[in-house]
C-alpha cells in the first residue's frame, strides 16, 4: 500500500512539472504572436502611407528631374568602379 502511494505521488508531482512546461510554453509563444502581429499591423500602417504619398508624388519625372539624376548617377559611377577597383585589388593575392 505505501508502494503505491509513493508511485502516485511520482505520477502526481510529474503531471504536475509537464503542465507547467507547457503552460510557460504557450505563454511564451503567445507574447510571440503578440509580438509578431503588433510588426505586421505596423508595415501595415507604413504601406498604407506609402501608398498615399504615391498617388501624390507624379509618376514621370519632369524633363529637369531627370537630367539632375542621370548627372547624379555619372557622378557616382567613377567613384563606384574605382572602389571596386581597389576592393578587387585587395581580395585577389
Amino acid at each position: 500500500m505505501e508502494e503505491s502511494k509513493e508511485n502516485f505521488k511520482k505520477i502526481k508531482s510529474a503531471n504536475q512539472m509537464m503542465l507547467d512546461y507547457f503552460n510557460k510554453s504557450f505563454l511564451s509563444q503567445l507574447e510571440d504572436i503578440q509580438n509578431l502581429k503588433t510588426q505586421i499591423f505596423e508595415i501595415d500602417i507604413k504601406i498604407d502611407e506609402l501608398d498615399k504619398t504615391r498617388t501624390f508624388t507624379p509618376s514621370r519625372p519632369t524633363p529637369e528631374k531627370a537630367s539632375f539624376l542621370l548627372s547624379q548617377m555619372m557622378a557616382w559611377i567613377p567613384s563606384a568602379t574605382r572602389s571596386f577597383r581597389s576592393r578587387s585589388k585587395t581580395c585577389n593575392p
